[in-house]
């Protein structure tokens, strides 16, 4: 019977079998001297209990527990259909438990679990030294092309550094963002030219593409590469274009006031001065090397570069060699470890919800289980039944959930594709699939928790002289307070921590902001090209233009601002003390800016000519923005 053929058609005539048996059997007792009726009642006992045999046979024959499955899965549906309003809402009840935790871990999956598209991931490291006032770890780019040549730790070593930039073409020009690069770039971010080349690392007035601004802006046509484009005013050649599936990976802290991808690639321009913080570090261990070590060799060779340009050498305390995924997504784990918990009490809260809305039911469905019971059913049996219909739920609602959490995320992706590292690379794979099948079979379990209260044999009579009385019985009583409490206990954790969100909301938004958006228009222009290379040409340029602006009809007040974020200046210039340096932040404006923001003035303390230009004297960004200073103040 190993033949599935045969076995089906052996099982096809199993009963024209046990019909010519018992025949026979009918025919030769009557051939004895007994009558048709007395004959074939003899027969009849002689075979035995005859859908024994045949379940027995089948047994032998078939898989009889894929029939029994079946069958209590059909079973399930039935029971389901008859009544629709209550497999309904159990359904979406789970979908959308199901659905929370699905959305999350495919999160989490992309930006925790899933290994970066590096050839060596694990030996990927973040270099530079941490600024506490900026909180960013930044590095000279003179300062890593020397560790680059001299360290022995690293395999390969790059720079990189946000920079938008001016492209013009035929048609049009357009603001897009890019980084410069230097050193082992291309090595480390394992990329591969869909077209054309990647540029080497001597060469200068070069440009990579990425498939996205290939395809928007030059219409994919291939005859682009090797063609001049202008960029910020000078020449560039578009050496290649990078593949459609080519991401930025490494660490994009500009994207909070520029979210979105990277779509030009360009060298390093020649620096004209050394040591200045101007971008970021990531390097390759060699096979074998550790962290620590890298770490030391780092801090020794600082030491030694630093007493060449003649500077006193620091402690090295704040040069880090970090891991390139914990710098990556370090900052986003808590948050969504946080967010996962949550979801599981949702999840949780959903089971305990629907396992006492079946256990109700299980109640009043008491008198056809006493029956099954009776007839001969065991208590395995019986749980097998309940077991499927709680699969036939569990299922449909994982169906649903995953279908929820599609949605979900693409939704997320449209709005805020950028709001965590990574985010972008969310997709549902193998292993979300797997998860959210883990989680449906897992809430079938959870669902049947008030299986054991399933009346057995030595209740049989009770339930069955009941009637139509839909009492669980004491166990059952017990078991539906003890979910209740259950859920009560899940509801108040998330009470608690939703009602701490809105307080920390309401803290965050109790306090004006100290200014008055409601009717501010920002414009935000970049100038760059050799026509505003002096800062001559920059100055005069703001000035007409706000100038032009002022004279607009509905413009109560117009001003300019520069935000001066990194300079390596320390707040005292007599202090020359490493461990009491800070990096200052400055935000140049012109008069109006402040009245244009609607912000009001509380208090002001105006700076003596001697102190405006004593400030203007060691801090170049100030000398080369040109605008007009203003007072130091304080606003509401």
């Amino acid at each position: 019977m190993n033949n599935p053929f045969r076995r089906r058609h052996a099982l096809a005539g199993l009963a024209d079998d046990v019909r010519d048996h018992i025949e026979r059997e009918t025919r030769e007792n009557i051939a004895r001297g007994m009558t048709p009726e007395a004959a074939r009642a003899a027969a009849r006992r002689k075979f035995g209990n005859v859908t024994r045999v045949m379940e027995d046979t089948r047994a032998v024959w078939t898989w009889l527990w894929m029939e029994q499955l079946a069958r209590d899965i059909r079973y399930g549906l039935r029971r389901l259909r008859r009544n629709p309003g209550f497999a309904l809402a159990v359904i979406l009840t789970l979908a959308l438990g199901i659905g929370m935790n699905t959305a999350v871990f495919s999160v989490i999956n992309s930006v925790l679990l899933r290994p970066l598209a590096f050839p060596h991931p694990e030996r990927l490291m973040w270099l530079g030294t941490y600024d506490p006032n900026i909180r960013r770890t930044l590095v000279g780019i003179s300062e890593a092309l020397e560790w680059r040549n001299r360290a022995q730790s690293f395999h390969a070593l790059a720079t990189f550094t946000y920079q938008p930039t001016t492209l013009a073409t035929s048609r049009e020009a357009i603001r897009v963002s890019g980084v410069s690069i230097t050193g082992d770039f291309w090595a480390l971010a394992a990329a591969r030219p869909a077209l054309g080349r990647l540029f080497g690392p001597k060469e200068q007035q070069a440009v990579v593409l990425s498939w996205d601004l290939f395809e928007r802006q030059f219409g994919g046509d291939p005859r682009v590469v090797g063609s001049s484009v202008q960029m910020d005013g000078g020449t560039a050649t578009i050496t290649g274009v990078l593949p459609k599936g080519f991401r930025f990976q490494f660490p994009m802290w500009w994207v909070a006031d520029n979210p979105g991808p990277v779509e030009t690639y360009f060298p390093v321009a020649p620096m004209s001065g050394p040591g200045n913080l101007a971008g970021q570090a990531v390097a390759e261990l060699k096979p074998g090397i550790a962290r620590a070590q890298a770490q030391a060799e780092l801090r020794t060779l600082q030491e030694h570069l630093q007493r060449e340009r003649g500077r006193t050498p620091d402690t090295g305390t704040n040069l880090r060699v970090e891991p390139l995924s914990e710098t990556l997504v370090g900052a986003a784990r808590a948050g969504l470890l946080i967010l996962l918990a949550a979801s599981t009490f949702v999840l949780l809260m959903a089971c305990v919800n629907v396992a006492n809305l079946l256990l109700a039911r299980a109640a009043a469905g008491r008198r056809e289980t006493a029956v099954r019971a009776a007839l001969g059913a065991g208590r395995g049996r019986l749980i097998r039944l309940e077991v499927a219909e709680s699969a036939v739920l569990g299922v449909a609602g994982g169906v649903i959930g995953l279908l929820l959490a599609r949605g979900a995320l693409a939704t997320l992706l449209r709005l805020a594709p950028y709001a965590i590292p990574r985010l972008v690379e969310t997709t549902l794979d193998g292993r979300v699939l797997a998860f959210t099948l883990a989680v449906s079979l897992g809430s079938v379990f959870l669902l049947r928790a008030g299986a054991a209260v399933l009346p057995g044999r030595n209740n049989l009579r009770d339930a069955l002289q009941d009637g139509g009385r839909t009492s669980p019985g004491l166990s059952g009583l017990r078991l539906r307070r003890l979910l209740v409490t259950a859920e009560l206990a899940l509801a108040m954790v998330l009470l608690a921590g939703a009602g701490l969100m809105v307080k920390s909301f309401w803290r965050m938004s109790a306090h004006p902001a100290g200014f008055a958006p409601e009717r501010v228009v920002v414009l935000r222009a970049l100038l760059t090209g050799h026509p505003y290379d002096p800062p001559a040409a920059r100055e005069s340029y703001w000035r007409e233009m706000l100038r032009a602006v002022e004279s607009l009809p509905g413009v109560e007040a117009a001003g300019t601002s520069n935000w001066i974020l990194f300079g390596d200046t320390p707040a005292f210039p007599a202090d020359r003390n490493p461990a009491t340096r800070h990096v200052i932040r400055l935000n140049v404006a012109s008069p109006g800016y402040l009245r244009a923001l609607g912000m009001r003035l509380v208090a002001a303390v105006a700076f003596v000519l001697a102190a405006v230009a004593l400030c203007a004297s060691w801090i170049p960004a100030v000398k080369a923005a040109r605008v007009d200073p203003v007072v130091a103040l304080r606003c509401e």
